[in-house]
């Protein structure tokens, strides 16, 4: 699943509560489940440097 499509996903679990939706996507940082780190990942601007 690209980026996108799991950023829609959970777009979609957050406005319908209850709502069961797969997240994969990219690779998250440590610590970062693939679920929260996906649609994370869609938000960053690449041309961003990270700190850590």
């Amino acid at each position: 699943m690209v980026l996108a499509q799991a950023f829609c996903a959970a777009m979609n679990a957050i406005a319908w509560p209850g709502r069961i939706e797969e997240i994969t996507g990219g690779t998250p940082p440590e610590r970062i489940s693939v679920a929260a780190g996906s649609p994370l990942l869609t938000l960053r601007d690449p041309k961003t440097e990270s700190e850590a």
